[in-house]
């Protein structure tokens, strides 16, 4: 199985974004973050004052999911994120040969899934 580009993550600057939490739902994941747009993504606005980044809150929704690994994260921390939610640190995803994967600080994730997409809050695509 050879993954699908992960394009609907490609303007979403993941190293600046922040890890809300996760919900599974049946063979679904989805993983709750506050996404930092970069400016050639469709939905990008100025950031607010004070804030680096155009800020949008969504999830990046696996379907079909099959977990091939799972570990726990080496450093899971909880802080307060810039709208006072609970953070529960950064996120990285991306593909591979063998599928996906998913980095986060509270557990580390190999895959293969149906479809990998970015569903943001309030819009429809």
């Amino acid at each position: 199985m050879h993954p699908a580009p992960l394009s609907t993550l490609e303007n979403i600057y993941l190293e600046d974004s922040y890890f809300l939490g996760m919900l599974a739902v049946g063979s679904d994941l989805k993983l709750r973050g506050l996404f930092a747009l970069t400016g050639d993504h469709p939905d990008y606005a100025p950031p607010k004052p004070g804030e680096q980044h155009c800020y949008r809150e969504g999830d990046i929704v696996i379907s079909g999911l099959k977990v091939t690994k799972w570990q726990a994260g080496a450093h899971p921390t909880i802080l307060v994120g810039p709208d006072t939610e609970l953070d529960f640190g950064s996120i990285g995803i991306g593909a591979n040969d063998d599928g996906y994967w998913v980095e986060t600080e509270w557990f580390e994730m190999s895959f293969q899934a149906d479809s990998v997409k970015a569903v943001l809050d309030g819009v429809e695509r």
